[in-house]
C-alpha cells in the first residue's frame, strides 16, 4: 500500500492504519453527537463508519489515481461498507 497523509499529523502506511483512522473518526462523531439510546447510537455509528470509509476511499482514489480501493489484491469486502447506506 502507498502512504497517504490523512491529517497533517496522521500518516497511513498500512490497511490497518486506514481502518484505525476510520474507526477513530466514527468514534469521535458518535461521542460528539451524544445519542443516549443504544440502538440509535449504534445506527449512527454504522452510518458514520460507512461515510468515513467512503471519504477515505475517495481520498485514496484522488491521490493514487485509482478507483477507490482497487489496489486491494483480492477485492474482498469492497462492497461491505455499502450495506450501511
Amino acid at each position: 500500500m502507498r502512504q497517504i497523509a490523512l491529517l497533517p499529523n496522521l500518516m497511513a502506511e498500512t490497511p490497518a492504519d486506514l481502518a484505525a483512522a476510520i474507526i477513530a473518526a466514527s468514534d469521535r462523531q458518535v461521542e460528539v453527537k451524544g445519542i443516549e439510546d443504544r440502538v440509535g447510537r449504534d445506527e449512527f455509528g454504522v452510518s458514520s463508519d460507512t461515510l468515513n470509509f467512503h471519504r477515505v476511499a475517495w481520498r485514496c482514489a484522488e491521490e493514487w489515481g485509482t478507483q477507490g480501493f482497487d489496489a486491494c489484491p483480492t477485492g474482498q469486502g469492497r462492497d461491505l461498507p455499502d450495506s450501511g447506506l
